[in-house]
């Protein structure tokens, strides 16, 4: 298997802000060039409803007080960003996950607010490699 590419400049920066550097694109093109173009619009499809879902469970989790919630879906999160080369999303689900019920209280709905934003700016950097994915259901 070929070494992960290191990082490097953005292209999608340029087309969405800065914020976009809080994505390594070289890792999701070189995941989406193993794939393959084939497979490419079912990974984008799954990979964006994954990211949806944990969005959506963080949100209920942080909203009802459920810890185990909180836990689950960030382990989740941190899976799916880092396969993806969310380089500041990572880190925020990472300490989320080992916080989860520790603080109740605005610590825990900074890093929630934290991360949902990091994944919307994951879900439409993903959705900027690849347009069709717009399309997808």
């Amino acid at each position: 298997m070929p070494p992960l590419p290191q990082p490097g400049p953005n292209p999608a920066k340029a087309a969405l802000g800065d914020d976009m550097a809080a994505i390594d694109t070289t890792v999701l093109d070189h995941l989406i060039d193993m794939i393959g173009p084939a497979a490419t619009p079912e990974f984008i499809m799954r990979l964006l409803a994954d990211l949806r879902r944990a969005d959506a469970g963080i949100s209920v989790a942080q909203q009802s007080g459920d810890p185990e919630g909180l836990r689950r879906h960030s382990h989740v999160l941190i899976g799916l960003a880092g396969a993806v080369g969310a380089v500041r999303l990572v880190p925020l689900a990472q300490h989320l996950n080992r916080t989860a019920g520790a603080d109740a209280g605005a610590g825990t709905a900074a890093l929630v607010a934290a991360a949902r934003e990091q994944i919307a700016l994951l879900i439409a950097g993903v959705m900027a490699r690849n347009p069709a994915a717009a399309f997808l259901p």
